[in-house]
């Protein structure tokens, strides 16, 4: 079966030419929201956007907001004579079809240097490499204090974190389990976003490693072999998009799925972020239509963990692994009955209740300070889960 394609083009100015960015999408598309910074009204963007999930560009943020003053400085070269010889990671292979369906990557640590030089030389290395995820406050210590918040980041899970994309860049389709905030310093990035319908777009196996929910849709060129279903999943989303340019922002939610692409070289920074309080954002999680792509999420996190030993203490005591668990992530206490919600959920899916039945007799409930840890497996940043051997049995 095929579908035929509708298309968008963006018109754009950047360094003296002139270009036209196409969007494309078997499914509707739609602009997101925008603003100018300088009509943002914080009240307004809580109950319209934040607290609706709902994606907002807000033009030239970084020339209102007092954001510090890495929108003037950093460029490629600031960057480089500041922080030239810190250590850094640096993806690899990311002109591969696996790399593009969020299968699969090599990470390099290199010196910061050495990942400019390849961009300037525009060498196969840089054509082929992605600077992602650097934490900034760790990786870029000497400039860390010229970028502040933007004003609705008042409660923040993780970052800030720099990026930096050749031109041509395809990032991988990829759901986060936060509130995002996207910022371009410097070039250019297209954001297309497709909702929260997890299986609309085709997600990796459940178990897969990492944060993230990654598609295996590429989309750009989406891939013959992919099922008549598959498609017309893809086509049932709406793809939102935008453009931004130096100094905008991007607000997009929580389990939104997202596809970015750099059509410059891009230098640009994120952070990972919630609703103020104790108990706001999990629970506007488990009321909004992202709740499903939550759960999921969830579902992920526990399948990625079974394989080990330590999965038997984690489940006899459950309830209280996933609350130590959503703190760590978002600073967040599970009430009771959203507890045992979720873990009633995990028990269903997996079809877990006998073999809890038969470890609620060998003495696994917890007696220490700290519950048993449930990991996110496969995070380059944390020590390595071959300190804990498979249970093949």
């Amino acid at each position: 079966m095929t579908y035929s394609e509708n298309r968008v083009a963006i018109e754009d100015n950047y360094n003296g030419n002139r270009y036209s960015h196409v969007i494309k999408h078997i499914g509707n598309l739609e602009p997101i929201d925008e603003i100018n910074a300088k009509d943002y009204n914080h009240e307004y963007f809580l109950c319209n956007y934040l607290t609706k999930s709902k994606p907002l560009v807000i033009r030239n943020a970084l020339q209102v907001f007092d954001c510090g003053v890495a929108f003037k400085n950093w460029s490629l070269e600031y960057l480089s004579e500041k922080c030239g010889q810190n250590r850094v990671y640096v993806r690899r292979d990311t002109m591969n079809q696996n790399y593009k369906m969020g299968k699969a990557y090599s990470v390099q640590e290199i010196k910061f240097q050495a990942y400019v030089n390849d961009l300037i030389d525009d060498n196969f290395n840089s054509r082929n490499s992605y600077l992602a995820v650097q934490n900034i406050k760790k990786a870029f210590a000497q400039v860390s204090d010229e970028l502040k918040m933007p004003p609705f980041v008042q409660k923040l899970h993780a970052g800030p974190f720099l990026w930096i994309a050749r031109s041509g860049h395809y990032e991988y389709t990829h759901m986060d389990p936060d509130d995002n905030m996207l910022t371009v310093i410097r070039g250019r990035k297209l954001v297309r976003l497709y909702g929260s319908n997890v299986y609309n777009m085709y997600p990796n196996e459940l178990g897969s490693k990492g944060r993230t929910i990654q598609s295996q849709i590429n989309c750009d060129q989406i891939q013959s072999e992919l099922t008549d279903d598959i498609l017309m999943g893809f086509k049932n989303t709406k793809c939102c998009y935008c453009l931004l340019k130096d100094g905008d922002m991007l607000y997009f939610p929580a389990f939104c799925w997202h596809q970015v692409k750099s059509p410059e070289l891009t230098i640009s920074v994120n952070v990972f972020f919630g609703d103020v309080g104790e108990n706001v954002f999990v629970t506007k999680m488990l009321k909004s239509e992202q709740k499903d792509a939550f759960l999921y999420w969830i579902f992920n996190i526990i399948k990625q963990n079974m394989p080990y030993p330590s999965f038997k203490r984690i489940l006899a005591n459950l309830k209280e692994s996933l609350k130590a668990f959503l703190f760590k992530q978002w600073h967040e206490n599970l009430n009771e009955d959203q507890a045992q919600e979720i873990c009633a959920k995990i028990i269903e899916f997996f079809g877990l209740e006998e073999q809890l039945n038969q470890l609620s007799n060998l003495g696994l409930e917890f007696k220490s300070k700290h519950p048993p840890v449930l990991r996110i497996r496969g995070l380059l940043m944390r020590p390595s889960d071959n300190n804990e051997q498979i249970d093949d049995t």
